[in-house]
């Protein structure tokens, strides 16, 4: 590698280091949480269509069709989780549906958390989940 190179990707590195340290959250910015319960629900159904026709012309004009098709649908489902952290309880729901931190946790499952006036974040071990927030109790 030249010098040149080396040095453009030591200024590179030196840029994205506050990008990096801006994503680390210290642990202060986290409080207690605990998985009260969760529930699924559907939001709604999505569908797709699959179809294809054939046709054919004989020589005396007389048309040949045929078609096939088929549908199939299946439930939008969404997990709802009951969350508390002191005196709070809150409705939550994953912003990525099948990557939450929660999705495999039981009622009773601790895990660190912070708010950011917007999503909640849920932290278990080294692995962060954001959250909409659904409902305050």
């Amino acid at each position: 590698m030249d010098m040149r190179t080396t040095l453009a990707l030591a200024l590179l590195l030196i840029l994205a280091m506050p990008t990096f340290a801006k994503d680390k959250h210290p642990d202060s910015d986290y409080q207690d949480g605990t998985l009260v319960s969760f529930r699924t629900a559907s939001t709604g159904s999505s569908c797709s269509n699959q179809g294809q026709a054939t046709g054919s012309v004989d020589d005396s004009g007389n048309v040949n069709a045929s078609s096939r098709g088929s549908s199939n649908c299946s439930d939008d489902l969404v997990r709802y989780y009951t969350i508390r952290s002191g005196d709070s309880t809150l409705v939550i729901a994953p912003v990525v549906v099948f990557r939450s931190v929660l999705s495999n946790q039981m009622p009773g499952a601790t895990f660190r958390m912070r708010f950011d006036g917007k999503h909640v974040f849920v932290k278990i071990g080294d692995k962060e989940s954001k959250f909409s927030v659904v409902e305050a109790k």
